[in-house]
C-alpha cells in the first residue's frame, strides 16, 4: 500500500512540473514538450531546449543543449548553436553545413546540430559543424571540423579532420587531414594530408606518410607512395615511390613531369625535371638535372651528374661519342 501512495504522490509532483515545462517549451520553440524533468534532468518528449537525460522529438528544432541522448525523427531546419554531449541520433537524416563544397551532397543552410561530443549517427545523412567522437551514417555525412572516427556508406564531406575518415565512394574537403583517410573511389582535398592515405584517386596539396592510389596527384609527396600513376607538373616526390608511371611521358600528352624526384623510386616510366637519388624504371627521362643513379632499359638525361646503367644510356651534356653509350654512362663535374 505504501508503494502505491508513493507513486501517486510522485505523479502529483511531476505533473505540475511537466505542465509548466511544456508551456515554457511551447513559448520558446513553438512546439510543446512533455518535459518529465526536475531542473531539466529527466526525460523529455518534444522540443525542449535543454535536457540532461533523454530527449525524444519528431522535428528537431530549438535545441540548445543535451547531456545524454537526443533522438530526432527528422531535422528540416537544423539547430544553430546547439550542442550534444553523449549520443545524437537522427532517424531520417539531418541538415548539412553550408559552404564546404556548396551542393556536392545536397548541403542545406544549417547543420542539424552544431557540436556533437560523443556519437552522432543516422541511417541516411547528417551534418554537423563539429564532431568529436564518432560520426556514422549509411549514406553521407558532412562536418566542418571532425576529430575521431568518421564513417559513411557513400561519401564524407569534411573541411578539416583528425583521426579516421572512411567512405566507400568519396572523401571531400579543404584539409588539412591528419590520420587515416580511405575512400573507395576518390579523395579530394585542397589542403595537406598526413598519415595513411588510400583511394583509387588521391588529390591533395601535399601527401605525407603512406600513400596508395591508382592516381596520385599532389604538389608535394613524401614518405612511401604506391600508385598506378604519380603525376603533377609542379610536384616534388621524395622517399620511396613505386608506380607504373611517375610523371607524364610525351606519348601520354605530357611535356614535363614532376619538378623533382628524390629518394628511391621504381616505375615502368619516370618522366621528371630534376632527379636526386636512385630511379629504377624501364624508361628514365630527366629533362633537367640528374644527380644520382638511374637504372633502366633506356636512360635519358639532359644534364647528367651521376651514373646511368642500362641497355642504352644518353647524357646530352657529354661530349661527342660519349653522349650515347650502351651498358653504362657517367658524367662528373660541371
Amino acid at each position: 500500500m505504501w508503494k502505491l501512495r508513493a507513486l501517486v504522490s510522485l505523479l502529483f509532483i511531476i505533473a505540475p512540473v511537466a505542465h509548466a515545462r511544456a508551456a515554457a517549451s511551447r513559448d520558446s520553440t513553438r512546439h510543446a514538450a512533455l518535459h518529465l524533468c526536475i531542473g531539466d534532468v529527466g526525460i523529455s518528449f518534444g522540443n525542449a531546449p535543454r535536457v540532461h537525460g533523454l530527449r525524444f522529438t519528431a522535428d528537431d528544432r530549438g535545441l540548445e543543449r543535451v547531456n545524454g541522448l537526443n533522438l530526432a525523427l527528422v531535422s528540416t531546419h537544423g539547430s544553430p548553436n546547439s550542442r550534444v554531449f553523449g549520443v545524437a541520433v537522427n532517424v531520417l537524416g539531418g541538415a548539412y553545413p553550408r559552404g564546404i563544397m556548396q551542393g556536392a551532397w545536397g548541403i542545406a543552410e544549417a547543420p542539424w546540430i552544431c557540436n556533437v561530443d560523443g556519437f552522432a549517427v543516422s541511417p541516411f545523412g547528417i551534418g554537423v559543424e563539429r564532431s568529436r567522437g564518432i560520426l556514422l551514417t549509411a549514406i553521407t555525412a558532412s562536418a566542418r571540423r571532425a576529430t575521431g572516427i568518421q564513417l559513411a556508406g557513400l561519401g564524407l564531406e569534411i573541411e578539416r579532420s583528425t583521426g579516421i575518415q572512411a567512405a566507400s565512394l568519396a572523401v571531400l574537403g579543404k584539409g588539412p587531414y591528419t590520420g587515416i583517410t580511405v575512400s573507395g573511389i576518390a579523395t579530394f582535398t585542397g589542403g595537406p594530408m598526413t598519415g595513411l592515405n588510400a583511394g583509387t584517386f588521391l588529390w591533395a596539396s601535399s601527401l605525407t606518410g603512406i600513400n596508395a592510389g591508382a592516381f596520385v596527384v599532389a604538389k608535394r609527396v613524401r614518405g612511401i607512395t604506391a600508385g598506378g600513376m604519380v603525376v603533377d607538373d609542379s610536384m616534388s616526390v621524395g622517399g620511396i615511390t613505386a608506380a607504373v608511371v611517375i610523371g607524364a611521358p610525351p606519348w601520354m600528352g605530357g611535356e614535363v613531369g614532376p619538378s623533382r624526384v628524390g629518394g628511391l623510386s621504381a616505375a615502368a616510366v619516370v618522366e621528371v625535371l630534376d632527379l636526386a637519388g636512385v630511379s629504377v624504371a624501364g624508361y628514365n627521362r630527366v629533362t633537367g638535372v640528374q644527380r644520382g643513379v638511374t637504372i633502366g632499359l633506356f636512360n635519358d638525361a639532359r644534364s647528367l651528374h651521376g651514373v646511368q646503367l642500362g641497355v642504352l644510356n644518353r647524357a646530352a651534356n657529354n661530349p661527342g661519342a660519349f653522349r650515347l653509350l650502351p651498358v653504362a654512362n657517367a658524367h662528373w663535374g660541371r
